[in-house]
């Protein structure tokens, strides 16, 4: 399979995460109706073979889905690495976290399941990566954007025009004399942000909240996704990481600043406004 220039990773990444959380979704109406609607228990026989078929062609369309295809003929190394880092080191276990995903199913075996769960982490990792502004919503908490601060020299030169105006007698709008003073003191006048220099900070974050989510892991009392693991996603998209101690040294601190029900940036991919 050819290789994908970096904007059709990012769409092909966003394509793959769309189909899967229609999967996740179309799993919890299928399995356990009664928790997500009000339904009769005339309804429910039918209801519930409706959503059955309903994840049964949305199974299908992620198994056709060209990100997974792409990653095991550019990058099968890499894929293979960070397969053999969660299930053949003995130190670390990591299973499918039963909270989120439905386990012993007959519609994919829970082996196909963790399959595409390193995938889905693989495709967050890309998309927020590759193109961090578009999460606009959630993206400024979350660090992918950071403000837009008026620079050093635009604070100067409003400075000496107000000062020119005063000098001369001047009089200004009393908007645009107050914006101008804004300006002045390196305080924005409208909100505008810019993607956040630190990739690999946001990637980190966004593999270990997926994580997180997907797996329930045990490895050397530190219970998160190796490090190593995430040198081999930085791998495939390109990226120069450095060790895996300063990755962990990241993953620690980001543990200590995100909250236990916080949701990757990614699980938002339509990046609809909450």
């Amino acid at each position: 399979m050819k290789g994908l220039s970096n904007s059709e990773l990012r769409d092909t990444s966003q394509e793959f995460i769309e189909t899967y959380l229609d999967v996740v979704l179309h799993q919890c109406f299928a399995y356990e109706p009664e928790k997500y609607c009000k339904i009769t228990e005339d309804e429910l026989p039918a209801f519930k073979q409706d959503k059955i078929l309903a994840l049964i062609n949305r199974l299908v369309e992620l198994e056709k889905g060209p990100l997974e295809g792409y990653v095991k003929a550019n990058h099968s190394e890499a894929l293979n690495d960070i397969h053999n880092l969660l299930k053949k080191v003995h130190s670390v276990t990591v299973n499918l976290n039963p909270e989120y995903l439905y386990l012993g199913v007959d519609e994919i075996s829970d082996e196909r399941q963790f399959d595409l769960a390193i995938i889905r982490v693989i495709a967050g990792a890309t998309v927020v990566t590759l193109d961090p502004e578009w999460f606009s919503h959630e993206g400024p908490a979350a660090g992918a954007l950071d403000w837009v601060e008026p620079s050093e020299k635009l604070q100067k030169k409003m400075r000496t025009a107000l000062e020119i105006a005063q000098e001369e007698g001047t009089k200004l709008p009393i908007l645009f004399e107050k914006q101008l003073g804004l300006l002045a003191r390196g305080i924005p006048i409208i909100g505008q942000h810019k993607p956040t220099e630190k990739l690999l900070q946001l990637m980190v974050r966004e593999i270990t909240l997926i994580s997180n989510q997907l797996f329930t892991i045990s490895n050397s009392g530190k219970n998160r996704f190796p490090a190593k693991a995430i040198v081999a996603i930085g791998e495939i998209l390109n990226l120069k990481l450095p060790t895996e101690r300063t990755i962990s040294k990241m993953q620690e601190k980001i543990e200590t600043e995100v909250g236990p029900n916080e949701s990757p940036l990614s699980d938002n991919i339509n990046n609809i406004s909450p």
